[in-house]
């Protein structure tokens, strides 16, 4: 057979002539298309399925039937907006920022990873973008919280109103209750040495209050609370030194309310044990002085050492992880412990009098010792739980603290008032009133001078003090009747034995009655 490879023989006259199969060529089929090799400067031969040729995959710079040509496709500058070709048979361009694409025609879109945190809107801009962020954020990507806002779960959301309702209401019963007390004062005009003290303690747990209302949180009233889908409508965020300032000034207010609570013991103890000739040890501007002066020197060392670390970022208050902490709690139970015991052994008996003492300041005294052992133990509780529920965020805690504030308030408006003489006679006049059973004279009789005549009744006894008061009264007022009624006693008998006439009885009786009237006009 003289084709090769498989080839078939066709008989032509006097020849013949190979049917070659795919891949192989020549007049007998001797050769192989790609072998040897066509392609040039190292290209790579592959069989074409459907003729009987070859081709050729060139490498980089080379193209032609077998590679023969060297070819450079950069030439025609394929690249677009800056774009870097680099030669080759599969050219590509090296694209600068901003493009994509072979060609670097396509513009890159820097906001399709939605870069804006917080809900804010992206703008795409040539190899940049901006976000446009919601009332509440700022920074390049809304990071940066300018309020305590946070884009919330609708269970988040209701727990942190739930929390912020519980601090509004507990702040604001005790800033009520407060109010009154201290309005009811400045209507009786009461500036007394206790009633100074009994201010001291008022106005300075009124001012922190209205601070831990309005401006314990970063955010004013805390505004975050209430943050809707698009954390808007929410007040500017106090700067750190600015939350730290706040968080220095609620340290010194509650220590001067501790420390009234001190001086007011002081003062109790004093006037009951008769220590200072049962009068106070310092009068009111004393008094007043070192109650707001005092409690400076814990605050000052506190904020010259611990400045930094006074707040974290949840609360403009006292930072509970920090040793800040220890600077507030010891002073307050330094002062509050003491204060206990005074009041605790002042109220404890009745003790020798002194002879310039006046009744009506010692009973004011005891009511007071024995009140503020009511006082003090809910204020510290209440101050120690509200400082834990803002730094645990607990809203249990909230609650609770809520309740403490509200029994505090109550319990300052009657250990105040019952502690004040004036104020302890307006109560009784305003429940009494109605009730007791006043001594009148008969209103048939001729009215004696009203200057010189005393109310007799159980209301006015009260006042006085004690009811040995009234029992006085009353024994003064028998003695002098009989004393008017004895000297008649035995002429009243013969005028009537001798005359036995009814006119003599009623002229006695009348007689008896001018006197009795009269003996009562003398007191």
């Amino acid at each position: 057979m003289p084709c090769m490879n498989n080839g078939t023989c066709l008989n032509q006259i006097g020849k013949y002539e190979c049917d070659c199969p795919l891949h192989y060529t020549g007049s007998r089929c001797e050769t192989d298309l790609c072998n040897p090799n066509p392609c040039q400067h190292g290209g790579l031969c592959d069989y074409s399925n459907s003729t009987n040729a070859y081709n050729c995959t060139c490498i980089e710079i080379y193209g032609g039937k077998s590679c023969e040509k060297k070819v450079d496709n950069c030439l025609s500058d394929p690249c677009a907006n800056g774009g870097v070709c680099i030669p080759g048979v599969a050219w590509k361009c090296q694209c600068k920022s901003g493009w994509k694409g072979t060609t670097c025609a396509e513009d890159i879109d820097e906001c399709a990873s939605n870069p804006c945190n917080n809900l804010g809107n992206c703008t795409d801009h040539f190899n940049s973008f901006t976000c446009a962020c919601l009332p509440a954020f700022s920074g390049l990507l809304c990071e940066e919280h300018l309020t305590t806002c946070v884009i919330q779960t609708d269970e988040e959301k209701s727990q942190r109103i739930a929390m912020v309702t519980a601090q509004a209401l507990s702040s604001m019963s005790l800033i009520v209750c407060l109010c009154i007390i201290l309005v009811i004062f400045i209507l009786l005009l009461q500036f007394s040495t206790e009633r100074i003290l009994h201010m001291g303690e008022e106005i300075s747990l009124l001012l922190a209050h209205l601070i831990i209302l309005f401006a314990r949180t970063p955010t004013i009233a805390d505004a975050g609370a209430f943050c809707d889908a698009r954390g808007s409508g929410n007040p500017v965020k106090l700067g750190e030194d600015q939350c730290r300032l706040v968080a220095t000034i609620l340290h010194y207010l509650f220590m001067v309310h501790f420390g009234f609570f001190f001086l007011e013991a002081l003062n109790n103890y004093c006037v009951n044990t008769y220590v200072a000739n049962g009068t106070s040890m310092y009068g009111r501007w004393k008094n007043l002085l070192l109650g707001l002066g005092v409690p400076s020197i814990p605050v000052a060392a506190t904020a010259i050492f611990h400045f930094k670390t006074y707040i974290h970022d949840r609360t403009c208050w006292c930072n509970m992880d920090e040793p800040n902490f220890i600077g507030e709690l010891i002073p307050a139970l330094m002062l509050c412990v003491p204060a206990f015991v005074m009041n605790e052994a002042a109220g404890m008996g009745r003790y020798y009098e002194h002879p310039d003492s006046v009744e009506e300041k010692r009973h004011s005294a005891y009511s007071s010792s024995r009140s503020a052992m009511v006082v003090i133990p809910l204020s510290l509780a209440a101050w120690i739980v509200g400082m834990t529920a803002v730094h645990e965020t607990d809203l249990s805690l909230y609650s609770l603290c809520s309740i403490l504030n509200l029994i505090l308030g109550i319990a300052i408006i009657i250990a105040h008032t019952l502690s004040n003489s004036r104020a302890r006679n307006l109560l009784h006049k305003v429940f009494c009133w109605w009730s007791c059973e006043k001594k009148k004279v008969d209103s048939s009789r001729p009215a004696p001078n009203p200057s010189s005549i005393k109310n007799i009744d159980d209301c006015a006894a009260t006042q006085n003090g004690s009811g040995s008061a009234k029992e006085n009264e009353d024994i003064d007022i028998d003695k002098m009747i009989r004393d008017a009624i004895a000297p008649l006693s035995g002429s009243s008998n013969n005028a009537v034995g001798l005359n036995g006439k009814n006119t003599n009885r009623a002229k006695e009786d009348i007689d008896i009655d001018k006197m009795i009237r009269d003996s009562i006009s003398r007191l």
